[in-house]
């Protein structure tokens, strides 16, 4: 009777995710501080906060910060070079103008799913949501996708974004101009982010009126976060476990009709050596440390498997290893109490051993485990 049993690893990551969400009411709100973490390379959108601002005319300031009131006429070539309805982006000398792609220094994200601001290798400033924006009488307005993706109604160029901005043909006055945000933006760590210190930059929403003049509001607030890298263990196994044929004629209950041996390798990404968890769950025999096999035709098989796991354990057949206090007994029913393993990073011991229960019937017999691995 030729008998197998399969494993499958199910590797569990465990990631430190920090999510703050931010409610606003009224025309104005504070600006939004991303939290310091720490958050997981490879971690994807790991923090997301809520952003509603406005500004209009009467916010308006020179470069130095002295208030400008602007009012009255400008002119018209001036709205092509630096007016806009609105405009989205870093702390510059240049605030009252839309930011070229360069100045933005926008990125894509290394799984092709985002666009945002770089801030290090694969560490992107996410924006999602609405801008809309008035400058005289001309208006725009534009949005971003969960993405971060960019679409405007009015690009003066094509080598600039996140912002909407006038091309007039005649003069324009700044009197009852606006912009507002609304929307959200989002922290993303990417598989290729290194761990360390991360500098956030001033995120500020911002109208031209003329050269030097603009109405400005923080969005994201200058600040650092911290990545880390998560724990992260493989573990290499044999997936397939087969038995030879064995003589069933004149078997006892709880004889060894055949083991295997071999090896269970742990490998972990940090030099801790703290112990993984490990638990092989699969269909229960007569007990919890034994599992059932079944034959080809659906019934019963007249033999079952037990195992032992871990350094030290016994590798020769040993079918009744829990009450002679063999280490690394097998469990095989989940939330039992004794199914989980703690073993160290390294190499392993595994032995599966092929018990009779006593039973003649010949043919063949199979069962599939499944390994569960998982650590902190």
């Amino acid at each position: 009777m030729s008998d197998f049993l399969k494993k499958t690893s199910i590797l569990k990551k465990k990631y430190y995710i920090a999510m703050l969400i931010i409610s606003f009411s009224g025309a104005a709100s504070a600006a939004v501080t991303i939290p310091n973490g720490p958050y997981a390379v490879e971690g994807g959108i790991v923090w997301s906060g809520t952003l509603n601002e406005s500004l209009s005319s009467a916010d308006a300031t020179w470069q130095d910060g002295t208030p400008a009131s602007p009012s009255g006429e400008f002119q018209y070539n001036a709205a092509s070079l630096w007016a806009s309805y609105f405009g989205v982006g870093q702390q510059g000398p240049y605030i009252w103008d839309c930011r070229s792609t360069g100045q933005l220094n926008l990125a894509k994200s290394s799984d092709g799913l985002y666009t945002g601001i770089r801030l290090a290798d694969d560490v992107l400033l996410v924006l999602s949501g609405k801008a809309t924006g008035v400058l005289g009488s001309y208006s725009g307005s534009g949005t971003w996708s969960e993405q971060g993706d960019f679409v405007s109604s009015s690009l003066p160029s094509q080598s600039v974004s996140w912002c909407a901005a006038a091309t007039a043909s005649t003069n324009y006055t700044a009197s009852n101009s606006s912009a507002n945000f609304n929307g959200k933006v989002s922290l993303y760590v990417g598989k290729n982010a290194r761990p360390g210190t991360v500098t956030i930059p001033n995120i500020l929403l911002f109208k031209g009126f003329a050269n030097a003049v603009a109405a400005r509001r923080t969005l994201v607030s200058t600040s650092t976060v911290q990545i880390f890298q998560p724990r992260k263990c493989t573990v290499n196994t044999d997936n397939t476990i087969i038995f030879p044929p064995v003589d069933v004629t004149s078997t006892v209950d709880g004889q060894v009709l055949a083991n295997k041996t071999g090896n269970l390798t742990i490998n972990c990404n940090d030099t801790s050596n703290a112990p993984v968890t490990v638990e092989i769950q699969g269909p229960r025999g007569r007990y919890t440390d034994s599992m059932a096999l079944t034959m080809t035709d659906g019934t019963n098989a007249p033999a079952e498997v037990r195992g032992f796991i871990g350094t030290g354990i016994p590798l020769t057949g040993q079918c009744n290893g829990r009450l002679e206090g063999h280490y690394g007994v097998v469990f095989f029913v989940p939330n039992g109490g004794l199914e989980k393993k703690s073993l160290k990073p390294g190499t392993n011991n595994y032995n599966w051993v092929l018990c009779s229960m006593g039973i003649y019937k010949t043919g063949q017999a199979k069962a599939t485990a499944k390994m569960i691995v998982s650590w902190d």
